[in-house]
C-alpha cells in the first residue's frame, strides 16, 4: 500500500548510522594492531600477555556496539517518516557510537584505579542509551511516524531501567575508583528490576 514503504530520508539515516556502526566496531581493533607494531620480535604469547587489558576492553565494548546496533534497528523497524527531533537525537546517539573507542582505550591502556577512565566510558554507554530512549520515546508518542500496522514499542520501562541502572553505576565508578568498571555488573540486575516494576503496574491495573 502506499505510504507503507519508510521514507528516503529515514532510509538514508538507518543506513548512515550502520555505516557508522561498522567502522566504530573496526576501530575498536586498531590499537591491539598497533600495540604489534610495538613489540618487534616478540612472541605471540608475549603479545596476548601484554595486551590482556586491552583485549578484555575490545571485547566489552565491540559487544556493546553490537547490542546498540540491534537496539537502533528495532527502534526504528516500521518508521516511515524522520523528523528534525528524531534527526538529533539519532545525531548524540551517533556521537556516543563514534566516541566509545576513545574511553576504550582508556580503559585498556590506563592503572586500573584510574577514576576517570571508567567514569568516562560508563557516561559515554549513559548518554548513548539515553538517546535511543528519547528516539523510541518520539517514534511511540508519534503513530503518525509508523507504518500503519506496525508494532508499537511504547514500553520504556526496560530502557529507561538500563540507564538508571548505568547512571548509578557512573556514581559509584566516581564516588569509588576502586570499584570502577565493576560497577557495570548491577546491569546484570536491570532485568529482575524490569520484572518487578511490570508485576507492580499489572497489579496497579
Amino acid at each position: 500500500m502506499e505510504g507503507e514503504a519508510p521514507s528516503r530520508d529515514v532510509t538514508r539515516l538507518v543506513n548512515l548510522s550502520d555505516a557508522v556502526v561498522a567502522i566504530a566496531a573496526t576501530l575498536l581493533v586498531l590499537p591491539l594492531v598497533d600495540q604489534i607494531d610495538s613489540m618487534p620480535g616478540a612472541t605471540v604469547a608475549e603479545m596476548l600477555g601484554a595486551a590482556g587489558q586491552q583485549f578484555a576492553a575490545f571485547v566489552l565494548s565491540f559487544v556493546v556496539v553490537g547490542r546498540f546496533w540491534l537496539i537502533h534497528h528495532s527502534v526504528f523497524n516500521g518508521v516511515r517518516e524522520m523528523t528534525g527531533t528524531l534527526f538529533w537525537l539519532n545525531l548524540v546517539w551517533l556521537i556516543g557510537i563514534v566516541f566509545l573507542p576513545y574511553p576504550t582505550e582508556l580503559i585498556g591502556v590506563v592503572e586500573t584505579d584510574d577514576v576517570w577512565a571508567p567514569v568516562v566510558y560508563i557516561g559515554t554507554l549513559a548518554v548513548t542509551t539515553l538517546a535511543g530512549i528519547a528516539m523510541d520515546a518520539v517514534i511511540a508518542r508519534s503513530p503518525e511516524l509508523r507504518v500503519p500496522g506496525a508494532a508499537v514499542r511504547d514500553d520504556l520501562v526496560p530502557g529507561l531501567v538500563t540507564a538508571g541502572t548505568m547512571l548509578v553505576a557512573l556514581v559509584i565508578a566516581l564516588v569509588l575508583p576502586a570499584v570502577g568498571m565493576w560497577s557495570l555488573l548491577l546491569l546484570v540486575i536491570s532485568p529482575l528490576v524490569v520484572r518487578l516494576l511490570s508485576r507492580r503496574r499489572r497489579a496497579v491495573a
